[in-house]
């Protein structure tokens, strides 16, 4: 594999990806969990990444064969209640009405 033999990431992704962000090296951005489509393979993979600069092995999913590297992680810190609370009260309605399941998030 070219990446363990120290091709930059984003010359591989730039060669040989054949989606949409074949132009910016294979860049997803910033993800969050639920963004991705099912299956949930990918989020799988790219959530389990905890450093800046791992990878995870290919992973198949009916779209195609995908390698994740993790290149930067927002924060993760846990707010208050009440400083949440509005916004979580819109968006379980609004994720019910698009049929989507919140019972494991």
């Amino acid at each position: 594999m070219k990446l363990s033999k120290g091709e930059p990431f984003d010359k591989t992704g730039t060669t040989y990806n054949i989606d949409m962000t074949r132009e910016d090296g294979g860049n997803l951005g910033y993800i969050r969990r639920g963004q991705l489509a099912p299956p949930l393979l990918i989020e799988e993979a790219a959530f389990s990444l905890k450093k800046k600069g791992k990878s995870v092995e290919v992973v198949r999913t009916p779209y195609g064969y995908h390698i994740i590297r993790m290149e930067d992680m927002r924060g993760t810190a846990l707010r208050p209640i009440n400083q949440v609370k509005e916004k979580i009260s819109f968006y379980l309605p609004t994720r019910k009405k698009q049929g989507v399941p919140t019972s494991n998030m």
